[in-house]
């Protein structure tokens, strides 16, 4: 009878942990692979910092300066449009000045052409007063005249009438004298031929009328302007 053939088991053997210490590491590596640890210098540590903190505060900077620079730059803006307002505002200062001048003179002209137009119309009120009243009297005399005129040639008329009458009794007393044979002599200041002188000189008035009328008419003319008929 064979035997069987027996198997064998791992036998699992507790592991017993010992106690390290960590101290003692150091002198249980090997020399060679012992790398030797130098402190970090002050220098670096400043540098390592600023390498650090320099870009954290460089930001905010760099906002701050860039904000300041806009700000410079519309502060430059809002001088430059303040000096060309000055300078529009002198302007127009200068202006109005010059305007308010001119102004000034331009009444003080107009108040004076003012005065001159009343003064004349004063004047020409003045004149037209002075014509009304020439205008007047004048009529008054050519009323005068027109009266006398009238008489004058009433009165010529009637010497007219009177030089007729007187011609035909010249005539009669001529032709009764030849009836009766006297012979008038030339030149007698006397009788008949005086009766005819003076009837040739009453005759003669007419003309003197007619001057009379001449007269008139000059009269007339001297009223220019006159609204008299």
């Amino acid at each position: 009878m064979e035997s069987e053939p027996t198997s064998t088991t791992p036998v699992a053997v507790p592991r017993t942990e010992l106690p390290v210490d960590v101290n003692d590491l150091p002198t249980r590596l090997d020399s060679s692979t012992r790398q030797p640890v130098t402190p970090f210098s002050p220098l670096t540590h400043v540098l390592i910092l600023t390498s650090i903190l320099g870009p954290v505060a460089l930001f905010p900077y760099l906002a701050v300066r860039r904000h300041l620079l806009s700000i410079h730059r519309k502060i430059g803006e809002v001088g430059a449009v303040s000096a060309v307002l000055q300078r529009d505002l002198k302007t127009a200062l200068l202006e109005a000045s010059i305007r308010r001048e001119e102004h000034e003179r331009l009444r003080a002209l107009i108040d004076e052409t003012r005065r001159d137009v009343e003064k004349v119309k004063t004047e020409e009120n003045k004149r037209e007063l002075a014509r009304a009243t020439v205008n007047e009297r004048m009529r008054r005399d050519l009323e005068d005249l027109m009266v006398e005129r009238q008489k004058t040639r009433a009165g010529l008329s009637t010497l007219r009438d009177l030089s007729s009458s007187l011609a035909d009794i010249a005539a009669f007393m001529h032709e009764v004298e030849v009836q009766q044979g006297f012979v008038s002599r030339k030149n007698d200041g006397r009788g008949i031929e005086r009766i005819r002188q003076l009837a040739y000189k009453l005759q003669g008035l007419p003309v003197q009328r007619e001057g009379i009328r001449e007269g008139y008419h000059r009269r007339r003319l001297f009223f220019v302007g006159s609204d008299w008929e």
